[in-house]
């Protein structure tokens, strides 16, 4: 189902949902509401950003200048559309990749239990990132390694064995990322992150809040790793993905989530073992986070245990092996004065080891940490500086150090 046809039927839905309570209610003129986010950023260094912090559209959160438009319609009482456009200039893709529309329904609102439904292009559900995504919310200026970290595995493409694979550790960002002998399609492409937060998935999606926990429960085309942007899935699969969080005290939330779904291209079919098909293979990831805050300082953390299930990769048994990563990070911020934070945050991913044909056991793909850190000023409101500086070491690859500044313009 296109993305088109998939929002249509949404709308259809939701409309009939609400119908029985707008029939008692006299006729409401919709309402629009309008607003954006602009980012101005450079990057200290005569190469730029190092490609590990570059999108899969070419884009990248330290080009000089993007820009986040929202134009929402309140459609009836308890129906809302949202929109948002992002203008990439250094783009190569086309605007359809940039539209993030969302179907919004408030389906109970009470003070024991509140349920929204949605459908559309959703945000990530999984982890505590997402709602933190847009510049003017967060005080670093890239998103976590777990949430865009290029690894060296594609989707529609097959190593033909473990040194097939290994061969091409540390490349998944890679311009020489031609890929492998395993089969699947030609067409060149980037490696998966474990969480791509920058393009949303296309899916519906119930969540809300009881008690102390709120929670969501949403089922997508595509994977945490290999979202469908364009509502279009690569495979017969869907993604079943879930949160829940609870606020046990003031201050404090700590939450768990769950995502499984099929993640390989159909391209790679007739590469794979008789009687198999791309839907038998899954990524799965299970996550853990927490957020804090007390007086002037505010702590978060975020670990995720991440496994993609794969043909072809095999352990010192012969059996077949399943492609699995550790990703973490720990993040704080000091609000010294009245718009004046100091924030780092350390990130990390960590890869399973699997053999090579000589027998010695090797990740994956290569191990990096980041550290980034910076401090912050808000001018006024809707004005927000930053100035960060970025560490990055990445195994059996130089270190590297770079400066950058950014100016979030929010309307």
């Amino acid at each position: 189902m296109n993305m088109r046809r998939f929002l249509e039927t949404a709308i259809i839905i939701c409309c009939f949902l609400i119908s029985n309570q707008t029939q008692a209610q006299s006729t409401v003129d919709p309402k629009f509401y309008f607003g954006g986010i602009v980012e101005l950023t450079t990057a200290f260094s005569d190469q730029g950003a190092p490609l590990i912090n570059q999108y899969r559209r070419n884009d990248s959160p330290f080009d000089n200048m993007r820009a986040t438009l929202f134009g929402d319609v309140v459609m009836a009482p308890r129906l809302t559309l949202f929109n948002q456009i992002i203008v990439a200039p250094t783009s190569r893709y086309h605007f359809q990749s940039y539209w993030r529309p969302i179907l919004q329904f408030d389906a109970i609102q009470n003070e024991a239990f509140e349920l929204l439904l949605e459908a559309g292009k959703l945000s990530t559900t999984f982890g505590s990132y997402g709602p933190r995504a847009y510049s003017n919310r967060t005080t670093l200026i890239t998103p976590p390694l777990i949430h865009h970290y290029f690894t060296s595995l594609r989707s529609n493409q097959l190593p033909l064995n473990n040194d097939d694979l290994l061969k091409s550790r540390g490349q998944g960002h890679s311009s020489i990322f031609t890929g492998y002998k395993g089969g699947g399609s030609n067409d060149l492409f980037h490696g998966l992150p474990i969480i791509y937060d920058v393009c949303w998935d296309t899916g519906i999606r119930a969540f809300g809040s009881f008690w102390r926990f709120e929670y969501s429960l949403g089922l997508t085309h595509g994977t945490l790793s290999n979202p469908a942007n364009l509502g279009i899935d690569t495979n017969s699969g869907k993604q079943i993905i879930s949160r829940i969080s609870l606020i046990p005290a003031t201050g404090l939330i700590i939450g768990s989530s769950y995502a499984r779904g099929a993640y390989l291209d159909k391209a790679i079919a007739i590469a794979l073992p008789a009687g198999k098909t791309p839907e038998d293979f899954v990524q799965e990831a299970f996550g853990f986070d927490f957020h804090y805050e007390v007086r002037h300082l505010k702590l978060i953390g975020e670990a995720v245990f991440n496994t993609w299930q794969i043909p072809n990769i095999v352990d010192s048994q012969n059996n077949r092996k399943d492609l699995t990563v550790l990703g973490w990070y720990i993040e704080g911020q000091y609000a010294f004065l009245p718009g004046l934070y100091a924030s780092a945050r350390f990130d990390q991913l960590t890869f399973g080891k699997i053999p090579n044909s000589t027998g010695q056991s090797l990740t994956w793909d290569d191990d990096i940490w980041r550290l980034e850190g910076g401090i912050g000023y808000q001018f006024w409101e809707g004005v927000l500086g930053k100035l960060i500086i970025q560490d990055i070491h990445k195994t059996r690859t130089a270190r590297t150090t770079f400066g950058a500044a950014q100016l979030s313009l929010s309307f």
